[in-house]
């Protein structure tokens, strides 16, 4: 009998460890998976300060406009054109590229080749 009761202490305190260690362990996937969480909330908002510092950039040429046009700033066309030569301009190393561009970095050549200018000039404000 005194043995019986032995192994029941044993087996009740074996169980009540494995439930401790057993929550332990969720409570250590939780934090991992809020850590998860956090770090994919943090990537968001970079993701969203970008796009919405892309959006202002966008919109800067009509507040540029605006505020040319309450300063009665004219703006007369260059007196000649500077054409700069492919080979002048200093090479820059390409980053290294980990497989082939995403939508994303694909749009974004698009748009700064469409943006870019092939050609400087200098503006003056009228007399």
């Amino acid at each position: 009998m005194p043995m019986r009761r032995w192994a029941m202490g044993i087996g009740a305190g074996t169980l009540v460890a494995l439930a401790y260690t057993h929550q332990q362990i969720v409570l250590i996937e939780a934090r991992y998976a809020m850590e998860r969480r956090l770090a994919m909330r943090a990537d968001r908002l970079d993701q969203h300060h970008i796009l919405l510092y892309n959006v202002l950039t966008l919109q800067a040429p009509r507040l540029l406009e605006q505020r040319l046009a309450r300063r009665d700033v004219t703006l007369v066309s260059p007196r000649r054109i500077a054409w700069m030569a492919p080979s002048s301009v200093p090479a820059i190393p390409a980053a290294e590229l980990r497989g082939a561009p995403g939508l994303l970095a694909r749009g974004r050549q698009v748009m700064a080749s469409l943006v870019t200018p092939h050609a400087t000039a200098e503006a003056e404000p009228a007399p």
